[in-house]
């Protein structure tokens, strides 16, 4: 008997390297995420500095000013989008997503440690909005880190890019689990791990080399691009025909420079792909698992007096995606693109059905037992399914195949700021609105994100070969 054997696509040391940066380079991105998971020490934290001056009596009015705590990170999006426009043209993309928001991160990571241990509210509200707009420049991370492989070897290098992001997630829900560690002063000891690790990984990753593809459609430097080329490719490669590559795939005259907004939307074939973009952001929020990172154990702690329980749900669907994630490249090879990506949306639309059902339970039945845990750890699990074949990739895989090098500068951040944007202000409003109306929340999200997953069956070609030759071709504007 044999055991079966996973061909992972890429070169070991750009395998290495997707490794390295989704992980261990990814931590602003998880801490900002890890709020469902530690809720309740949040909360709690939240209860005792801010409860000393204010009423908390009003459970609406409370829930509202804890959504706003909760979310600072969109403040950081905004200001980072404030950077963007004034300093990115001046410095290389890896200059942002690589040294700037690592920086960000490790100060951010230290200033929340010290809020923490001193209970200061004030320093750590400062300190989510640094880690927020360090989390801002993940998805030029997603833009642009694809680019040291090959073009084939992109979305493959995109999906387990992401996928690896769950391997530090993971370390994170078992430390946070309340039988490890019982309150938020000890749970400040995740922040100086992570500053510490990343002060650790900027020292190793500093002098990294710009992608090959950057280097000479952007900045038309051939010789430093053939470097980069061998660094992370190996010496044998044949950098001509690369070059030649680049030229077919995106006209050389066009790449030279960064396109404005403006000069997007008067090109038809841009105003497509940015529709496309709308409607990928739109229901990039729609999903269970932002639910319970943002107040899952409000849900949980309906059917059980163990708050961990919440934690393990979400340790064993993270363990799920990256498992999963092994097999996304050949499932996306196998069913093409198009089908690939309205696959991951349906394991999505399931998800909320197990999840609707399980918050049904004690409201609408008046059962308060296991069962509703069972149906939520379903929930969560299907959700996870989609997501380790790739969902939350899906916006990055389609403007990676779809988007020529002189537009992604713009689109970065463009989509950037949408996303965050789009996930806070769902987040900060869910909690009041779930105190308001109830399961009915989480049924108008299932049906929005039904229009959604329609809309973009519609809008997506019919094949990997109209979808590969919509950036040459023009594909018409629908």
């Amino acid at each position: 008997m044999h055991l079966p054997t996973f061909e992972f696509g890429l070169p070991k040391k750009i395998l290495l390297i997707t490794i390295l940066h989704g992980s261990i380079g990814s931590t602003a991105g998880w801490l900002n995420r890890a709020q469902g998971t530690l809720f309740l020490k949040i909360e709690a934290f939240f209860r005792a500095s801010y409860g000393q001056v204010f009423s908390t009596d009003d459970e609406l009015y409370y829930h509202t000013l804890l959504s706003l705590y909760m979310n600072l990170n969109v403040l950081g999006t905004l200001a980072a989008v404030i950077i963007n426009i004034y300093l990115f043209n001046h410095f290389s993309p890896q200059f942002f997503w690589l040294k700037f928001r690592n920086v960000l991160n490790v100060m951010g990571c230290f200033a929340a440690f010290i809020s923490l241990r001193n209970n200061d509210l004030i320093l750590n509200c400062v300190a989510n909005v640094i880690i927020g707009v360090a989390g801002y420049y993940g998805t030029i991370q997603s833009m642009y880190l694809p680019q040291i492989g090959l073009k084939q070897q992109e979305t493959t290098i995109m999906l387990y890019s992401s996928c690896t992001m769950h391997l530090f997630a993971d370390v994170l829900l078992i430390a946070a689990n309340d039988k490890l560690m019982g309150s938020y002063a000890s749970w400040s000891y995740l922040y100086l791990m992570t500053g510490l690790i990343s002060t650790i990984y900027l020292s190793v990753t500093w002098n990294m080399p710009e992608s090959g593809k950057y280097l000479y459609l952007i900045k038309n430097d051939a010789k430093e691009a053939a470097k980069s080329l061998k660094y992370y490719n190996g010496q044998q490669i044949d950098t001509v025909q690369i070059f030649q590559e680049y030229d077919e795939e995106d006209e050389k005259t066009s790449s030279k420079k960064h396109l404005t907004f403006s000069q997007i939307l008067k090109q038809q074939y841009y105003r497509k792909v940015l529709l496309i973009v709308a409607v990928l952001v739109l229901s990039s929020p729609l999903s269970v698992s932002l639910v319970m990172d943002s107040y899952g154990q409000l849900i949980v702690t309906q059917f059980t007096d163990d708050e961990a329980i919440t934690s393990y749900i979400a340790l064993f669907a993270r363990l799920m995606s990256l498992v999963i994630s092994f097999f996304a490249p050949k499932y996306f090879k196998y069913f093409g693109i198009r089908r690939a990506i309205m696959g991951t949306f349906y394991f999505s639309i399931l998800g909320w059905v197990f999840f609707i059902l399980a918050d049904l339970l004690p409201h609408l039945f008046d059962i308060h037992n296991s069962l509703g845990i069972i149906l939520v750890f379903f929930a969560e699990s299907v959700e996870s399914i989609g997501t380790g074949l790739g969902k939350g990739n899906v916006l990055i895989i389609l403007l990676n195949i779809i988007c020529p090098e002189s537009g992604k500068n713009i689109l970065s951040q463009i989509i950037s700021p949408l996303i965050i944007f789009s996930y806070g202000i769902t987040a900060f409003v869910m909690m009041p609105l779930y105190d308001i109306i109830g399961t009915y929340l989480h049924v108008i999200k299932m049906t929005m994100l039904i229009i959604i997953v329609f809309t973009l069956n519609k809008l997506l070609p019919d094949s990997d070969e109209k979808l590969y030759n919509m950036k040459r071709d023009r594909y018409h504007e629908i």
